[in-house]
């Protein structure tokens, strides 16, 4: 019995034969080389004859199913019992079975009834080749819902692990953010690129564990190009794997409903895969087909100017986080604060060198100040014995007591012994036991609240995790 069997989705999956009309049915015909041995003469060197495969030549002859070939008679029976068709269950899978060796084209349709037609599979087909005495496994194609006019999903799929293919495969989008010339970055580490409240694209479909699909897609499209890459993440840390050429790669881009390409992995060695390019401008889809080493997933299709863009970046970014978390809780002062970070953040999409130093250098210098105004230690004695929590800038603190131990002596300074900033206990909040006012020179002021508890080990490490 000849079987083929793989997991798809909820589809009406009908496989069609390569038809024909005639009278002749050969099933083990083999096409023989057409190569002259002219070509292997006179040749500077050595070189072994190219052996051709060999493809049997399979037919199914529809006069089996009733068909006639005298031109008058309706054969749209015949043909149609010359197609199976099957449904996928749950899960995705579908079966064919007591097929005839030869070679099938499948077609995966979505057939359900739907309120939303935006919730349809697109059709889209695969071939498979049936042998002899051969339960044929895991053939199929990812299939993805429609997306509207103007928008456009890329669909990566690739092997299983029977055939060797890679376990994780990862898509990566690179393109126009906004008008003013940004761009984003869509993989598994950051599915998603937005333009204030508007959705620019997403990774709509991560898959890590082999054969896919992924689907990423352009919901807004902005003047530019649109680059395309595959990463093999699996051997990403490698610089001779040659196991992603061999795993079957394929991406297929869409606009709308329109199929716009098929791409298939060339045979080159590497871990990344510069599929094509899309210009939103012409429309135009370039076919460009690089393959190279690459290890760092975050700077896929990045130059090394931009790579260094984002290492400065990332440090205005923490810089800017630490501002932040130091101005939480001030009295006085916060308004501002979070003005200049907003500005920065702002200036800081940009990806010119030259800029993006200035704004680091800006914000480190205003760190260390407020860093300097607020930065504190702590200090309290209990049973005698003293306790010091050094460099702090929480606008919370909690002590705990031990076990009815005796607690005094509770002590906030500046970790800098050149801050002006003055320290004053004030009244403290409800729930609260303490509390201090820190009095920079500028009028910024930050104030501190102490809370007190007196807990066994074990319900002290409760409560750190329970703490807000």
């Amino acid at each position: 019995m000849n079987t083929l069997t793989k997991r798809l989705f909820w589809m009406a999956v009908c496989c069609l034969p390569f038809i024909s009309s005639g009278c002749k049915q050969s099933e083990t015909a083999v096409k023989e080389s057409s190569i002259s041995d002219a070509l292997y003469q006179n040749l500077p060197f050595e070189m072994p004859e190219v052996q051709q495969p060999a493809f049997p030549a399979y037919e199914v002859n529809i006069e089996k199913f009733g068909a006639k070939g005298d031109g008058l008679f309706l054969n749209t029976k015949a043909i149609n019992d010359a197609i199976k068709e099957t449904k996928t269950n749950a899960d995705g899978e579908y079966l064919f079975e007591d097929l005839p060796v030869g070679y099938y084209t499948v077609q995966v349709l979505d057939k359900r009834t739907l309120e939303d037609t935006a919730d349809r599979y697109l059709s889209t087909s695969f071939n498979v080749l049936i042998r002899p005495d051969t339960i044929t496994k895991n053939q199929g194609v990812g299939v993805s819902t429609a997306i509207h006019t103007g928008q456009v999903r890329f669909i990566l799929t690739w092997g299983d692990e029977e055939s060797g293919a890679v376990a994780d495969a990862d898509s990566h989008l690179i393109g126009p953010v906004n008008a003013t010339g940004n761009h984003f970055h869509t993989y598994y580490s950051d599915q998603a690129a937005w333009n204030g409240e508007e959705e620019v694209a997403d990774l709509d479909l991560d898959d890590t564990d082999y054969e896919g699909p992924e689907t990423t897609t352009i919901y807004k499209e902005y003047p530019g190009v649109y680059s395309f890459y595959v990463h093999d993440y699996t051997n990403c840390d490698s610089n001779d794997s040659s196991q992603l050429a061999a795993s079957n790669v394929k991406v297929e881009v869409y606009s709308g409903s329109f199929k716009m390409a098929t791409y298939y992995m060339p045979n080159k060695e590497g871990t990344l895969w510069h599929v094509c390019d899309y210009d939103s401008r012409t429309k135009a889809l370039t076919n460009v087909n690089e393959v190279t080493y690459h290890t760092e997933p975050s700077n896929v299709g990045l130059t090394d100017e931009e790579v260094k863009a984002l290492e400065i970046k990332e440090n205005i970014r923490v810089r800017l986080s630490n501002i932040e978390n130091i101005a939480n809780g001030m009295a006085n002062g916060a308004d501002e604060v979070d003005a200049k970070v907003t500005a920065w953040r702002q200036q800081a999409e940009s990806y010119d060198i030259e800029v993006l130093n200035e704004i680091q250098d800006a914000v480190e210098e205003y760190y260390q100040q407020i860093n300097k105004m607020f930065l504190y230690d702590v200090s309290y004695t209990v049973d005698d014995n003293e306790k010091n929590v050094y460099e702090n800038t929480s606008s919370r603190i909690c002590i705990n007591k031990l076990d009815s131990s005796v607690l005094s002596d509770i002590k906030i300074t500046l970790s800098d012994s050149d801050s002006d900033t003055v320290v004053t206990e004030v009244t403290p909040d409800e729930g609260y036991d303490k509390a201090y006012k820190l009095t920079a020179s500028n009028g910024f002021e930050k104030v501190i609240r102490v809370k007190i508890k007196n807990l066994t080990q074990d319900e002290w490490n409760a409560s750190i995790d329970d703490e807000d």
